[in-house]
């Protein structure tokens, strides 16, 4: 079976106008800020990774996570990158399924997830995103 994200993927143009995303940042590090979106013609959720300074050091990282994303994102460590700009200023990711939680053990110290959490996606920013007023093509 293939991965819900896996259309958008086959589809990749390097086209920031393929996507909408959302004003405010989920996240921002040193080099980027990445950002909850929507493919627009596979309505797939995405998350989309953007540079925050144009300084050489942080393009030639976030080319290096583009490269690495693109040759070893079918391993379960490496985040895929389904879509990026050519010259490395933007990528796409799979979107986020649920919260990081720490994983739980029994007494028998077989692993539970936490009360509460689920692996499916989680409707909040994810599965049922539509864009609003508050989203804008990138």
């Amino acid at each position: 079976m293939a991965a819900p994200w896996a259309a958008v993927r086959w589809l990749k143009r390097g086209t920031k106008s393929d996507y909408d995303r959302d004003q405010e940042s989920l996240a921002e590090g040193g080099q980027g800020a990445v950002y909850s979106g929507m493919h627009k013609y596979t309505r797939t959720p995405v998350a989309l990774k953007q540079l925050r300074y144009a300084e050489e050091d942080a393009l030639r990282r976030m080319r290096r996570e583009i490269f690495f994303g693109n040759h070893y994102g079918e391993h379960p460590n490496v985040m895929p990158v389904l879509d990026s700009d050519p010259d490395g200023r933007w990528f796409v990711m799979p979107a986020p399924r649920t919260a990081a939680q720490p994983a739980m053990r029994n007494a028998s110290g077989v692993k539970q997830e936490p009360s509460g959490t689920s692996s499916q996606p989680s409707a909040k920013g994810c599965a049922a995103h539509t864009p609003t007023t508050e989203s804008t093509a990138i």
